[in-house]
């Protein structure tokens, strides 16, 4: 937990630095702007801005670019340490699976290969609070195959959760980082119980990988 704390506090102060490097090329009567050119149309360099400045500003933007990719992937390593130490390490009967209701409704069949969710007990789990909202679902889609369903709460996505999420970026760079890798992900459904599920993100008739529309979690109150 303390290389966390010290992660994202880098995470903190990067991101400091890449605003502040935003707000100075992008205000201003003349902005230069993250990209384009430096020189006016004869070819000479800019009179109305610090060209020296722009390119040196520049060059730090994308180094620090790295930086935040470096450390955001090192959290997310961290906690996925963290999250499986938190799982209960003494030998348990067989957890009870349970069927989405819709899900099992697609076929008559009682042996139909559908998506099974594992109920959570685990207390550490259950009381993380969710941080995103599945909107929709696209049929056939890796989310549909998992037993996602519109309304259900993500929880965790992976290593991504209501303390790192980043405005559900964090979401976005654990699943093109994972196409064809299973993900665990905990969600809550109809504001009670919660559950365990593998998603495999992978490519479909749709675009992307994922095949749903997430939206923030707004806690009430």
């Amino acid at each position: 937990m303390e290389r966390f704390k010290e992660l994202d506090k880098q995470r903190g102060t990067i991101e400091a630095e890449l605003q502040m490097i935003i707000e100075e090329l992008t205000s201003g009567p003349n902005p230069a702007g993250l990209k384009g050119p430096l020189v006016d149309a004869e070819g000479f360099p800019r009179g109305d801005i610090d060209v020296y400045n722009v390119r040196h500003k520049r060059h730090r933007f994308a180094c620090l670019q790295t930086d935040l990719k470096m450390v955001m992937q090192e959290i997310e390593n961290v906690m996925a340490g963290i999250y499986a130490e938190t799982k209960p390490q003494i030998p348990v009967p067989a957890p009870v699976f349970q069927r989405p209701a819709s899900t099992a409704a697609r076929s008559s069949d009682p042996g139909a290969d559908v998506p099974l969710l594992v109920k959570v007990d685990d207390p550490i789990v259950l009381d993380m609070a969710p941080f995103a909202l599945v909107d929709s679902v696209q049929p056939g889609t890796n989310i549909d195959e998992a037993g996602l369903e519109a309304y259900d709460s993500i929880v965790s996505f992976g290593s991504a959760n209501a303390t790192n999420h980043r405005e559900l970026q964090a979401i976005r760079d654990i699943v093109m980082r994972n196409v064809n890798v299973p993900i665990e992900v905990v969600i809550e459904r109809n504001d009670s119980d919660r559950f365990r599920l593998q998603l495999t993100p992978h490519h479909w008739h749709g675009n992307g990988v994922l095949g749903c529309l997430l939206l923030p979690y707004k806690h009430s109150g």
